[in-house]
């Protein structure tokens, strides 16, 4: 199943994801990542109780040992 395509995509605007790269070996035992981007916190609910999200999950969490979901707006931050 194509979780983007069975999206209504008001709000979602992408997703990419990737393998642990890092040579610091801090990935808490996490190896993979997927980021989505929303317009909205309005988007982030759409996506999070859609039938197509909710099917997503269901499939896949059987396989997942343990996962992190952040939610944030991005924010400049001056070093």
């Amino acid at each position: 199943m194509d979780l983007v395509v069975s999206l209504d995509n008001r709000y979602f605007n992408n997703k990419f994801g990737g393998t642990d790269v890092s040579i610091e070996n801090k990935n808490e035992g996490f190896t993979h990542i997927f980021v989505s981007t929303f317009e909205s916190t309005e988007g982030i609910a759409e996506y999070l109780y859609h039938p197509a999200h909710v099917e997503y999950g269901k499939k896949s969490l059987p396989y997942v040992e343990k996962f992190i979901v952040f939610d944030y707006k991005p924010t400049i931050v001056k070093l």
